[in-house]
């Protein structure tokens, strides 16, 4: 699949200027004094997907677990989310989707009409889960720092 991107944007990419990091290492695999291959390109690609991948899915699991283990920190992040949900809802003029415990399709109704109220804008509403997410990678960091003594 990768080969193929790079192909794609070898062929069809050279008309115009790409900002993108794909693009700007297929034109240094171009230039004739770079030790850049397809294979070389192809590697440091799947670096940057696993990389992303599997940082957020460790910060996640260490977010999960955090506030699973704190219920103070469970019951106000709840109450944020129940009010933001409640509030999108007024805002965009729709009735909530009941849920009925013996209609697991009721709950997959109702997650899909949260995830419907979530924007890039409407997320900076959520201060508790930014500060949930926030503190759970100053105590979990996904990426280890080196600090480095002079």
């Amino acid at each position: 699949m990768i080969e193929g991107i790079v192909f794609t944007n070898q062929i069809y990419g050279r008309c115009q200027m790409k900002h993108d990091i794909l693009s700007r290492f297929i034109e240094l695999g171009e230039d004739p004094e770079s030790n850049l291959t397809d294979k070389s390109l192809r590697d440091v690609v799947l670096n940057f997907v696993i990389a992303g991948r599997d940082t957020t899915a460790t910060t996640l699991s260490w977010a999960i677990y955090m506030v699973m283990t704190h219920n103070h920190v469970a019951e106000k992040l709840y109450s944020e989310l129940k009010f933001f949900e409640e509030d999108r809802a007024k805002e965009e003029n729709v009735k909530l989707h009941q849920i009925n415990t013996e209609d697991p399709e009721s709950f997959s109704q109702r997650v899909m009409q949260f995830a419907g109220f979530l924007t890039y804008d409407s997320l900076g509403r959520l201060y508790y889960l930014h500060a949930v997410i926030t503190e759970t990678l100053r105590l979990y960091p996904a990426v280890p720092q080196v600090c480095l003594m002079y």
